[in-house]
């Protein structure tokens, strides 16, 4: 029989969702929203203007471990914002060998391009529900986000 060796989760919502988060993390997705795409960004170098921009200055390894990736692939993708004048680093006063990684101006005008890409892009999906659906399915993952972040703290980090 075709496609009896097909797999799915028993949850709908489970579906949808990792069907979601496949489409937005694609790098030829990213590569063909405006923002991006005028910018000629990797996803890694999206990744990291984004964090540097909604978290603020962070020391490269703390950078490495939100994005889930190794310090050697963020150390690239750093390297290419900070040639572009996008990225500086600052030295640590309390600790001399360290540095935090800062967002210049210039690197602050391409993240604020990268967020209105981001919102650009939800208001056009968004552009045929009422107010009170987008009320809803924000404070339904709002409230999924936070049981996700405890049960993500809960787990083994071996």
């Amino acid at each position: 029989m075709a496609g009896s060796d097909e797999m799915h989760y028993r949850s709908d919502l489970v579906g949808l969702l990792t069907d979601l988060q496949g489409i937005w993390s694609d790098p030829a997705f990213g590569r063909r929203l405006p923002g991006i795409r005028e910018h000629g960004l990797s996803a890694m170098e999206v990744r990291v203007l984004w964090t540097l921009g909604f978290r603020g200055p962070l020391r490269g390894s703390a950078l490495a471990d939100l994005l889930g990736t190794g310090a050697p692939t963020v150390s690239k993708a750093v390297a290419k914002v900070e040639a572009r004048g996008w990225v500086d680093r600052h030295r640590d006063e309390a600790d001399g060998r360290a540095h935090d990684l800062v967002l210049t101006d210039a690197g602050k005008a391409v993240a604020r391009d990268l967020f209105d890409a981001g919102d650009a892009m939800m208001d056009e999906l968004l552009a045929d529900w009422t107010d009170d659906d987008v009320r809803a399915v924000t404070g339904y993952l709002d409230r999924l986000l936070t049981r996700s972040r405890t049960f993500a703290s809960g787990l083994d980090t071996d």
